[in-house]
């Protein structure tokens, strides 16, 4: 019982350090979304997101035989060049931001209609499936949780998305339960191994022998 305890505390600490983005609403109409202080919360500089370290975004230039963009990380104390993204396809970068969309302390960013970290995995897909130029952005902080506003198109032909995102720019320590120290040593019964505590004897599998 105990064991099968300090396994869902477990799963419950992971997954609470792995938060997830979450589609809290659709409207219909690509307008801007105005929250009810009347600000356009995009040209707010008390919203503006600070970016953790110096970036560039670039492209290959026109003409070339093969296309290729990407985004370089520079350390923002030693302006040293610390990782170089490549994509194979034109992606417009939005929102270099720490543990924002995430919870894990790693570099994340809007690319397209995806969000991907610093190692490019896909951490959060919108799945639109619309040419990045149809794409409108917002990441704004109201009553102390980030949101990002979304919207496609124009007018009555056009969305808007709102999601809920997990981090608040700050690390997120989530310490493991782990079970208590007792005397532990693997024993063989019957041609089976199994583990003897002070206390009781169980499988490898952690059920507990009568």
């Amino acid at each position: 019982m105990k064991k099968s305890i300090f396994i869902l505390a477990a799963l419950f600490a992971a997954t609470f350090a792995n938060a997830q983005i979450t589609l809290e609403h659709t409207f219909d109409g690509g307008g801007l979304l105005v929250f009810t202080d009347g600000g356009n919360h995009s040209e707010d500089e008390s919203n503006r997101i600070q970016a953790p370290c110096y970036y560039i975004w670039d492209e290959t230039p026109y003409g070339a035989s093969e296309y290729s963009c990407w985004l370089e990380l520079y350390d923002p104390e030693t302006l040293d060049l610390f990782r170089k993204i490549v994509f194979d396809e034109y992606t417009l970068v939005h929102y270099v931001t720490r543990n924002i969309f995430t919870t894990d302390n790693k570099i994340t960013f809007l690319a397209n209609d995806k969000i991907l970290n610093e190692d490019k995995e896909v951490v959060y897909d919108l799945n639109l499936g619309l040419d990045p130029g149809y794409l409108r952005y917002d990441l704004v902080k109201f009553n102390g949780n980030y949101k990002l506003i979304l919207r496609t198109g124009y007018g009555s032909n056009g969305k808007t998305y709102i999601y809920s995102l997990p981090g608040n720019g700050e690390a997120q320590a989530v310490s493991t339960p782990s079970s208590p120290k007792r005397s532990a040593r693997k024993i063989a019964r019957e041609g089976q191994v199994l583990v003897e505590t002070d206390t009781n004897i169980y499988t490898l599998q952690g059920t507990e022998v009568k």
